[in-house]
């Protein structure tokens, strides 16, 4: 997998990386993790739950997705605890788990914590829909 994202970032490929997929875009950038958010004293409630609100970022693929907010749904015990090189913060939940990361150096290197295709209205298709167009404007 590290190796696969490595790949990804060295050919300047848009990619978006979900749940373990988000994990492994941080650690490839030489990031850590937390090994369990609540053991740790990171969250205030499990992130292996429903629907719970994210703030995204000021200038983010995130924002430009979502706008200032999103409810997603979680399944997830690990959390970013160092970004990586080239990596920013893109999205945060209220108990400040980092939601979503982005690559500052790729036009569309996105991770996310949560499950985008178990969203609600289509908010999940937002994701792919930017992928999407970030490929096409690569390939032309």
């Amino acid at each position: 997998d590290l190796a696969l994202v490595a790949s990804v970032l060295a050919l300047g490929i848009p990619y978006v990386g979900i749940c373990r997929g988000h994990q492994m875009l941080n650690i490839a950038c030489g990031g850590n993790l937390f090994q369990d958010v609540m053991l740790d004293g990171i969250a205030d409630q499990s992130h292996d739950c429903d629907l719970h609100p994210v703030e995204t970022m000021p200038e983010s693929a995130s924002r430009s997705l979502y706008g200032h907010a999103v409810d997603v749904r979680s399944e997830h015990h690990q959390a970013v605890r160092r970004i990586g090189r080239n990596m920013r913060v893109a999205a945060i939940s209220s108990d400040g788990v980092v939601e979503s990361i982005e690559h500052t150096a790729h036009s569309f290197v996105l991770g996310v914590q949560w499950h985008p295709e178990h969203a609600v209205d289509r908010d999940g298709d937002r994701i792919a829909e930017g992928l999407v167009q970030a490929a096409s404007r690569q390939a032309a």
